[in-house]
């Protein structure tokens, strides 16, 4: 009787909606591995702002995460058509066409306008998976270093935030930047950017080559031995990165046929997000990974898959499952054996008397106040 009660609890439709489990998150990092400039291309939007003299409203963001160049515009909308075009003349007409573009799943980035252009630019489109931005987390981070660099000039009316990009845009591209001990700058162009009072102390002209071989020839050099320096630094700095983020994870247990319930937080108007089920009950696990974080779940009542992170699914327990198994072990079982496996699962425990360890009294010495040492006898 006490295991049907267990099941009965543990298969509540209701319940599998709505509660989070309390486990230690599953699945470990899995870092993107550092290759070449432009490699791979993460892009964002940011917005809506409130609007500028001009009608802008929104920044568009890319970033290399090779060299972490930083690409931004401030953009009136953010429809597939603007995203296309910054993609055009603001990445592919300046750096070269990037081998893989990464970005969440808006639907200015999943429109076949930038489909297209991917396809004509044999680019791989990468898309994260749902409710799981984590996967672009550097182009993530990126939003929030620009917000603060924002929010550090523009106005009390909000209204001219468009006006300094540019120049946030320069400062972080030649900055030094943390994981890779180079300045974004350098590394696309072999050679620091020339500041204002270097113009005035000529200090540009130090250590330039006499003529133009020459030139080319240091230049190389220097890049090549830059890229190798940051593909060691990129890999150290995400090997300590991925020791903190595993410590207290598990290895996910998922099997191919598990039926699990999946995170899909869906918004409805005049209600309360705080009061809504945010979990979508039976789902099958078709495909999983090599990595063991990204799952294959098909809807066992229309048939729809998607893919989805390991931190966005949770296990599912049909009671339909379990009234089937309890009806075959029945079947198999007759009445006399039924009644002793009831006997033995509502007897209590028997009341036993307690070990001595437990009962005795406790050694410990009591020692009382030392202000009250010359009361006590």
């Amino acid at each position: 009787m006490i295991s049907k009660i267990n099941n009965f609890i543990k298969t509540c439709e209701h319940c599998q909606r709505r509660k989070t489990p309390k486990n230690p998150p599953l699945g470990f990092l899995n870092p993107i591995p550092p290759n070449y400039p432009f490699h791979t291309v993460g892009i964002d939007i940011l917005g809506p702002f409130p609007k500028t003299k001009v009608g802008n409203a929104y920044i568009i963001v890319a970033i290399d995460l090779f060299t972490k160049w930083l690409e931004i515009e401030a953009v009136p909308d953010a429809t597939a058509i603007t995203v296309a075009n910054f993609l055009l003349y603001k990445i592919i007409s300046k750096h070269g066409a990037p081998l893989n573009l990464l970005s969440d799943r808006g639907v200015q980035f999943l429109s076949k306008v930038v489909a297209e252009l991917c396809k004509l630019f044999l680019i791989k489109k990468i898309n994260t998976t749902p409710y799981h931005p984590q996967c672009n987390g550097q182009t993530e981070r990126q939003n929030s270093t620009i917000l603060n660099m924002i929010s550090a000039f523009v106005n009390e009316s909000h209204d001219d935030w468009d006006e300094m990009l540019d120049f946030l845009q320069f400062s972080y591209n030649t900055a030094t930047h943390d994981s890779t001990n180079y300045s974004p700058f350098f590394l696309n162009h072999g050679r620091e950017a020339v500041y204002p009072d270097e113009v005035t102390l000529k200090k540009y002209l130090e250590g330039n080559a006499k003529d133009a071989p020459s030139y080319v020839k240091s230049v190389n050099e220097k890049i090549l031995t830059a890229n190798k320096c940051v593909k060691s630094n990129i890999k150290k700095r995400q090997a300590r990165d991925k020791f903190y983020f595993d410590k207290g994870r598990k290895e996910p247990d998922f099997k191919i046929g598990d039926l699990v319930s999946v995170y899909r937080p869906t918004p409805k108007p005049g209600r309360s997000q705080k009061l809504l089920s945010h979990w979508q009950n039976n789902f099958v696990i078709k495909h999983i990974s090599k990595n063991k974080l990204v799952y294959t779940v098909e809807n066992r009542n229309n048939g729809k898959t998607l893919k989805v992170n390991v931190n966005n699914i949770k296990r599912y327990f049909d009671r339909n499952d379990f009234d089937t198994v309890n009806a075959a072990v029945a079947d198999n079982l007759d009445e006399s054996e039924i009644q002793q496996i009831e006997i033995q699962t509502d007897t209590q425990m028997p009341n036993e008397p307690m070990p001595n360890q437990y009962l005795r009294r406790s050694t410990r010495e009591r020692r009382p106040p030392k202000h009250l040492k010359d009361f006590v006898t």
